[in-house]
């Protein structure tokens, strides 16, 4: 379960650096 939530937040913090940049 924690590995699954650090996947999805990692997936958000990329999406997010990508959108910002």
């Amino acid at each position: 379960m924690k590995k699954e939530m650090i996947s999805m937040d990692a997936k958000l913090m990329f999406l997010w650096l990508r959108w910002i940049s």
